[in-house]
């Protein structure tokens, strides 16, 4: 578990929003080297069913994407999944949009889909990162990662980041929030590893979206980074 200073903090967030006055979002500061914070009470209960209704239709078995190759690895990761677009319903992906810009200030109009994922008894994802892509960089790598948990998680199940010995104890309709890459240079900061824990006992519901480099106003040109570096 990480240790508490006074530079971690949690707050009502507005970020300068008239109608975050009157209801602002619940920011809690986890780690300021990568940027990550959690978000409480930032997805409803009401679209929460909406999505795994939707997603339970259709899931398939979840991939993992290593070495420029997509494959299935019971090992590596083991759940189910289903990709959304906004355009399956724009009234409620539209309004996490502006969510997600509203706390992020970064355009989801150059990001991925909605990945929602369902991890039922062993299911786990092995530490990875996020910021890598299809190899093929169209639109850079993923800046920012949004994860969001859709049900509640006893005891098995967390989210870990082991480079910051912190362990996410999150809970249904909450959010963690990170950046994959330096904001100087566009490297991958090593502190992003993550990885979900194998479920021993309920089901997990998640639902991830991946902020890419195209499209933000960043001081460096992701076109020219020929090589990614981890720090």
């Amino acid at each position: 578990m990480r240790p508490l200073t006074c530079d971690f903090k949690c707050r009502y967030q507005t970020k300068n929003s008239p109608y975050r006055i009157l209801m602002p979002f619940k920011e809690e500061d986890i780690s300021s080297d990568p940027n990550v914070k959690l978000y409480h009470d930032i997805i409803y209960d009401e679209e929460i069913k909406t999505i795994t209704d939707m997603a339970s239709k259709d899931l398939s078995d979840a991939e993992y994407y290593s070495n420029g190759k997509i494959t299935l690895l019971e090992d590596r990761r083991l759940g189910q999944l289903k990709w959304f677009s906004e355009n399956v319903n724009p009234a409620l992906f539209g309004k996490l949009n502006e969510r997600i810009e509203c706390i992020t200030d970064y355009s989801t109009k150059t990001a991925e889909g909605y990945q929602t994922v369902n991890y039922g008894l062993g299911g786990h994802f092995s530490v990875h990162v996020d910021a890598f892509t299809d190899g093929l960089k169209l639109n850079g790598n993923r800046l920012v990662t949004i994860l969001f948990y859709m049900t509640d998680v006893p005891n098995d199940g967390y989210t870990v980041f082991p480079n910051l010995n912190y362990v996410a104890h999150c809970s249904k309709g909450t959010a963690l929030v990170w950046l994959n890459l330096y904001l100087n240079n566009g490297s991958i900061n090593s502190g992003t590893f993550h990885g979900g824990c194998p479920v021993i006992k309920g089901n997990k519901w998640i639902m991830t979206k991946g902020i890419y480099e195209e499209g933000q106003h960043l001081t460096y040109n992701w076109r020219n980074n020929e090589k990614i570096t981890i720090v």
